[in-house]
């Protein structure tokens, strides 16, 4: 009996590492066809590692309003290759408290990150030195 508990309390401290199953996502292709956007969040963990492909195409942009309301969200960490985050896409998303960008990030939509209270104003200094505009 301790041994299975062990294991279980193993898997759930490493899940997080191990990313979100692409069945978490649900994505269409971009409009240059050279990778997918994601237009909503569909699972339920706190920590969200966004993987770099899906379906076996690279992730280029989170689409807008994908994690709107997702209250639950804690962290997320976007992979390099996103260039874009779309409009509204964390809409009161009040604890989201870790956020990890890629280096490729080019493009932050109006109001990307509005009511997201929780996250640290270094953070927010980065956003805003990506050019975000908006509220947080």
């Amino acid at each position: 009996m301790k041994a299975c508990f062990l294991v279980l309390i193993a898997f759930v401290a490493i899940s997080p590492v191990l990313g979100q199953s692409e069945s978490d996502f649900r994505v269409s292709v971009n409009l240059s066809g050279d990778g997918v956007v994601i237009d909503k969040y569909l699972g339920k963990e706190k920590i969200v590692v966004i993987p770099a492909t899906i379906q076996g195409f690279p992730v280029r942009e989170i689409g807008e309003r994908v994690f709107e309301r997702t209250y639950d969200v804690i962290s997320v960490t976007i992979p390099e290759g996103v260039t874009k985050i779309g409009k509204v896409a964390f809409l009161g998303c009040f604890y989201l408290a870790s956020l990890t960008l890629p280096s490729s990030l080019r493009y932050i939509g109006e109001e990307a990150f509005m009511y997201c209270h929780s996250l640290p104003l270094p953070t927010q200094a980065q956003l805003r030195k990506l050019g975000y505009e908006g509220r947080f």
